[in-house]
């Protein structure tokens, strides 16, 4: 039987993943995001029972089809949800009473599904990540061994995720010395030698960097331990790309908008283009097979269909 118990050959899962198999994919990614105005009472609430069983059918049919299928380790982006309390959400650096701490950005998930909806984690703590994986180990445990074959990080979209409450003892190991000495003059709230400062910073992105590989390395050693691959879009973390990219099995880039490359037939009307000043090169799509190349990772991957202009539109 299907989901709903429905005969699964009339299932709307296996139609799709039988178009999707005639149309010679080679496999299918899970990210859930809000479900369909006025279709409420068919939604499914995210890594509840009901979902984990939509999510092994999905797995059996896929299978079947030859299929592969890949999930996000959350809905929509990034990591993040109910279990998320205001201590493990993500925070910016601030200065209060000439010390440096941290204050919620009190960031939500973006496109949240039903049951994923909470703040995001924070990017810079295994301890918080280990919390968030804990409700996936569970969710995901009754599923056949091998259903799934990877797990998948949407690109850094922390936003304005520059603190966490480890940070000065991290800072302290990896420097030598405290930050929180030149709390004020980091916060630009005391003038500094133009050299000191460019270490201070240097030193403090440094460490934030640290913090997130070390993220980043939690949940691909996760990922792993439950059976599962991993691909990581890396772009757009504070960090050194070609580290974080190779972290996982497969780095992942991703297009932005329409680029009028050299293709002949494109079709690129003005007002699709993508603004950005150098859309020809763009420098982005080469970080991951580079990372790929140089860490001896066998594929490297594209979101490429992505989001072109307010509301999704595609060139004619």
């Amino acid at each position: 039987m299907g989901v709903g118990g429905r005969n699964r050959f009339d299932c709307p899962l296996a139609a799709q993943l039988r178009e999707f198999s005639a149309a010679g994919l080679g496999g299918v990614e899970i990210t859930p995001i809000y479900g369909a105005r006025g279709s409420e009472a068919r939604d499914i609430e995210f890594l509840s029972p009901q979902w984990t069983g939509a999510l092994a059918f999905t797995a059996t049919e896929s299978r079947r089809l030859g299929l592969g299928v890949d999930m996000a380790t959350g809905t929509g982006w990034p990591f993040g949800g109910p279990e998320v309390t205001i201590a493990q959400g993500s925070s910016t650096l601030a200065l209060v009473d000439g010390r440096l701490t941290g204050n919620p950005t009190a960031m939500k998930v973006k496109r949240a599904a039903p049951g994923g909806e909470g703040l995001v984690l924070d990017p810079y703590s295994t301890d918080a990540l280990a919390g968030y994986l804990a409700r996936f180990t569970k969710a995901l445990q009754p599923l056949a061994p091998g259903s799934l074959r990877g797990q998948f990080h949407d690109s850094f979209e922390y936003y304005n995720a520059s603190w966490s409450p480890t940070l000065p003892q991290e800072f302290a190991r990896l420097n030598g010395y405290d930050i929180q000495d030149y709390a004020r003059e980091l916060a630009g709230d005391k003038p500094l030698d133009a050299d000191k400062l460019g270490r201070l910073k240097g030193d403090y992105r440094r460490t934030l960097a640290r913090m997130h590989l070390d993220y980043v390395n939690g949940w691909v050693s996760w990922a792993h331990a439950q059976g599962f691959i991993a691909r990581n879009q890396a772009h757009g973390a504070p960090g050194n790309l070609l580290d974080l990219y190779a972290a996982a099995d497969i780095p992942e880039t991703e297009s932005y908008g329409m680029t009028p490359l050299p293709i002949p037939g494109l079709r690129a009307p003005p007002d699709e283009v993508n603004p950005d000043p150098d859309p020809s090169k763009n420098l982005i799509a080469r970080f991951a097979s580079s990372a790929a190349h140089v860490a001896g990772k066998p594929l490297a991957s594209s979101e490429t269909l992505t989001w072109l202009r307010e509301n999704f539109r595609a060139a004619r």
